[in-house]
Order: C-alpha cells, then sequence, then structure tokens
C-alpha cells in the first residue's frame, strides 16, 4: 500500500510538471506570435509609404513618354525609396535582436559626461549648417556608466538629429544632465514648433525606447506647442560606478 501511495504521489507530482512545462511553452509560444505580429504591424506600416511612392513614379514613367534627363530623375528617387526601405529594415532588425537577443549588447564602463560631451561636439555640426546654437549642461564630476556605448550613441544622436530637423534655423537645442534620487536624467531639448513628439509611435522612438529599457532605464518626451519638445532619458545610477571624482 505505501508503494502505490508513492507511486501515485509521483505520478501527480510528474502530471503538475508536465501541466507547469506545457504552460510555459504555451505561453512562450504565444509570446513568439505576439512578437511576429507585432514585428509585421511595424513592416507593414513603415514600408507602406516608399512602396507607394515606387510604384507611382514607375507607373508614370511607363505611362507617359518622358526625355532621358526626366526618366534619370525618376530613377534617382527610386533609389533614394530603396535606400530608405533599406533603412527601415535595419531599424526593424536592430529593434527585434534588442527585445529578443540581449547578448548583442556589449556593456563597459566609461565616462558618461565625456561621452555626452562628444555628441554635443557632432550636434554642433550637424546644426551648424541651420545655424542652430547648441548650449550644454553637464556635471563637472566624472560619471563611470556601465553600459552599451554604440547603442547609447546611437539613441542620443537620434535625438539631436530629430531636434535638429524640427529646429528652425537661428533655434537653439539645449543638452541637459543631471541627478535626481536614484536616477540620472539626460535631456534633449529643442525650440521648434513642438510637433515632433508625435514621432512616439515612431520606429526610431521604439528602438530608443529598447535601448533605455535594455539599461534599465525609459525614456519619455513632453511636447509644448510653439515651444519645442524635450526628450528625457531616465537611467538608474545603479549603473553608475561613481559621482564623485572633480574633473580638472
Amino acid at each position: 500500500m505505501t508503494m502505490i501511495v508513492l507511486i501515485a504521489i509521483l505520478l501527480v507530482i510528474a502530471l503538475v510538471l508536465m501541466a507547469g512545462s506545457l504552460h510555459q511553452m504555451k505561453l512562450r509560444l504565444q509570446k513568439s506570435s505576439q512578437d511576429i505580429a507585432e514585428f509585421s504591424s511595424h513592416m507593414s506600416h513603415e514600408l507602406k509609404t516608399p512602396l507607394a511612392i515606387l510604384r507611382g513614379e514607375s507607373e508614370l514613367a511607363l505611362r507617359l513618354e518622358q526625355t532621358p534627363e526626366e526618366y534619370r530623375k525618376v530613377l534617382e528617387g527610386n533609389l533614394q525609396e530603396i535606400s530608405r526601405m533599406a533603412k527601415i529594415i535595419e531599424d526593424l532588425l536592430l529593434l527585434t535582436r534588442l527585445d529578443h537577443q540581449p547578448q548583442i549588447l556589449k556593456f563597459e564602463k566609461f565616462d558618461l559626461v565625456d561621452f555626452l560631451k562628444e555628441i554635443e561636439e557632432a550636434a554642433r555640426l550637424l546644426a551648424g549648417e541651420k545655424k542652430i546654437t547648441v548650449e550644454s549642461d553637464f556635471p563637472k564630476e566624472t560619471c563611470l556608466f556601465l553600459g552599451d556605448k554604440a547603442h547609447l550613441r546611437r539613441l542620443f544622436f537620434d535625438l539631436v538629429k530629430n531636434a535638429i530637423k524640427f529646429t528652425p534655423a537661428y533655434g537653439k537645442i539645449r543638452m541637459h544632465m543631471r541627478r535626481d534620487g536614484g536616477n540620472i536624467l539626460i535631456s534633449v531639448s529643442d525650440t521648434g514648433a513642438g510637433a515632433e513628439a508625435v514621432a512616439g509611435n515612431g520606429l526610431s522612438f521604439k528602438i530608443a525606447q529598447s535601448i533605455t529599457k535594455s539599461h534599465s532605464g525609459s525614456i519619455s518626451a513632453e511636447n509644448r506647442l510653439g515651444k519645442g519638445t524635450t526628450f528625457t532619458v531616465k537611467l538608474p545610477t545603479a549603473s553608475c560606478c561613481g559621482l564623485k571624482v572633480k574633473k580638472t
């Protein structure tokens, strides 16, 4: 009798474990299905416009007889759209890898203040053509941060390029870093029309969200109609190895 009870208990345990495994497998399959659906949705949305332009330009070129120079312009326009589509596909693949392949991130220690100063210098060069002023307010202390430098560079370059795009000539862009409790706040503000925050549903913003999320942080946008937009990246000070040494 004791042996029968023991076997019964073992069978129950086995069934419970099997049920748990099946449930986990079901959840993983559901997650995979959702990821595929989300990727397809992004792909469809982002490629819809360039594909429509390609089709329209090509149909027009075939319908009407044009000069060699006009055909050349159509081909140049199509090539630009193809390049745009290639960039969209690269970004979609990056977004997928960031969300599902965390091993692509290469974390290293670096001075976050010096890193942001490099971004600022690049911003000045990019903003020069529109005579846009780039200002900054960074701590004087060294902040050794543990993060993926390449992907963070992509994040802040995208924010800077976005600010330059929507800021009129002779406008102003401001980069600011400060400590707020257990977080480091890094903001990029502009004096544009304040309409670019709607890009929060766009692919670039989703990539920015994934990059900050991979660093246990977040990103938000504050839209001030007629006064510009501020994007703020929040990073945990737990990844900051020190904010004490004064710079000389």
